[in-house]
């Protein structure tokens, strides 16, 4: 057993024999165990990885009301105290998630993702089976509760008892990264991205170019790009490519860690992600898009991709540019200000 929930609704099923035995079946695999609790007595529950009382059960447990920060991180220690885990995490309703970092590292409150609540129902058992999950494939404390937040508020966004999917959960993290930093993508999650995006029966429109000072033909450029499909991936040269192009002296004038960092920050933009070949050859094969578009200034220079992209399926877009918009321009332009 890699991973054991134990959902204890109080009936009696959940004695501490049975708990017992639990967690000694995924301590001999080098699982985790991971308790929804009831009642008062945590002490049956000790032993366990983790455990997801709400505030009022964590009260009940405990004998210290929450009443401010300071209760609050009392009532966490003494539920440390009693079941021997070594974080403790309370559910917080609409004020979220409270649990203390590992490693010695504070705590802190994940704030809650639901965008409108419906139903409450099952949200609780989305926590804990998310966590579960996580916590056996190794991940760390703060993403496990991270995804287990966002899961719980899809699920009480429904009518009903909701299993939020894996679909889903991806394409709120798209929505709501920090930064745009979810948008950013290794090559193999690009590729995974596209893969999950085919099974669903969506467009993934694809992209490329250095993007150096963007400017306001580069957003619409890639605007009028993402109406071509459900979803826009754009491709951004690392540094050393930019330099090894036909390119004035000194470009790229922004690191590609800027220019990712602006390129998410777009609207019309729902994945980015860099290659440091000298074309994007490569990576539109790893990740075959269902359109591939480029500017109509490249009709007579060849689409790189574009033999790949209709052999399997897929369509060449050449999209209209806005006249008289360029970094090139734009650099000269500064240039000739400060002579």
């Amino acid at each position: 057993w890699q991973g054991i929930v134990l959902s204890d609704y109080g009936k009696g099923v959940l004695t501490k024999p049975i708990i017992q035995a639990a967690i000694a079946a995924a301590e001999s695999n080098g699982g985790v165990t991971v308790v929804d609790p009831k009642g008062k007595d945590y002490s049956i529950y000790n032993g366990v990885d983790l455990l997801t009382p709400n505030r009022d059960e964590a009260i009940a447990a405990t004998g210290i009301n929450i009443a401010d920060s300071e209760s609050l991180l009392a009532c966490a220690h003494r539920l440390r105290e009693i079941t021997g885990v070594s974080t403790a995490t309370i559910t917080l309703g609409k004020d979220g998630i409270f649990y203390e970092a590992e490693d010695g590292g504070g705590h802190r409150i994940l704030p809650t993702e639901a965008r409108a609540v419906f139903d409450v129902t099952g949200a609780g058992d989305t926590v804990v089976s998310v966590l579960a999950f996580c916590r056996a494939a190794g991940i760390s404390l703060a993403d496990s509760l991270a995804l287990a937040n966002c899961a719980a508020g899809i699920t009480v966004g429904k009518f009903g008892t909701w299993a939020p999917s894996r679909q889903e959960i991806m394409a709120r993290l798209g929505e709501t990264g920090s930064g745009g930093r979810r948008k950013l993508l290794t090559r193999d999650q690009a590729a995974s991205v596209a893969a999950r995006l085919r099974t669903e029966g969506k467009r993934l429109v694809f992209t490329n170019g250095c993007f150096d000072i963007l400017h306001p033909g580069h957003c619409e450029y890639l605007t009028r790009a993402r109406n071509y499909g459900d979803a826009l991936m754009v491709a951004v040269n690392d540094d050393d490519s930019v330099r090894r192009q036909d390119k004035a002296p000194g470009r790229p004038i922004n690191t590609l860690e800027d220019r990712m960092a602006v390129l998410t920050a777009l609207a019309s933009v729902d994945f980015v992600v860099p290659f440091e070949e000298d074309t994007p050859q490569a990576l539109i094969e790893h990740i075959t898009p269902e359109v591939l578009a480029k500017g109509e200034d490249w009709r007579d220079k060849g689409v790189v991709g574009r033999e790949w992209v209709e052999t399997h399926g897929g369509q060449v877009v050449l999209v209209p540019l806005r006249p008289g918009s360029s970094t090139t321009s734009i650099v000269e332009r500064i240039l000739d200000r400060c002579r």
